[in-house]
């Protein structure tokens, strides 16, 4: 995207705190660094949040230690 590694350093400037989010479940967090460092914006697994993610901790939020998820 044009401009976007603008932006995202515009806003780290600003001191803003930058995570990126993805609604691909099937590439892990190394995959989503690697694209947007192509890019050129410098990212952090620690920033990248995808839906596989998000639905592992909502499980795990949710469902007791050792509960099965596909019985």
């Amino acid at each position: 995207m044009a401009g976007a590694a603008g932006g995202v350093a515009r806003l780290r400037e600003a001191g803003l705190g930058v995570a990126f989010l993805t609604n691909n479940s099937s590439q892990p967090v190394a995959a989503v660094v690697a694209k947007l460092e192509a890019m050129g914006i410098a990212a952090e697994p620690d920033t990248v949040l995808t839906s596989a993610l998000a639905a592992a901790d909502l499980l795990e939020a949710e469902l007791p230690a050792g509960a099965r998820v596909f019985a």
